[in-house]
């Protein structure tokens, strides 16, 4: 139940919203360290320049589009 609402409606209720923001807040730490420890670590950046462009690309880059609710594609495709 829980599975299908998130693909499908991920505003259907509480726990399908909760479960969303949960999986794009990991995302975004996931994108932050791996930016800060990865992809950062050759530049000549001071800790908080470092810090401040890591968390922008983690801001930017997160999924949002998991929030999109998917039931709306899959009703316009199946009305063409």
């Amino acid at each position: 139940y829980l599975a299908s609402d998130v693909l499908i409606a991920p505003f259907a209720n509480f726990w399908t919203f909760a479960w969303v923001t949960v999986c794009v807040a990991i995302a975004s730490v996931c994108i932050y360290y791996f930016n800060k420890k990865w992809c950062l670590k050759k530049l000549e950046l001071s800790t908080e320049q470092s810090h401040k462009v890591s968390l922008t690309l983690a801001v930017l880059t997160a999924p949002f589009l998991f929030y999109f609710p998917t039931g709306l594609v899959y009703g316009m495709l199946m009305n063409w």
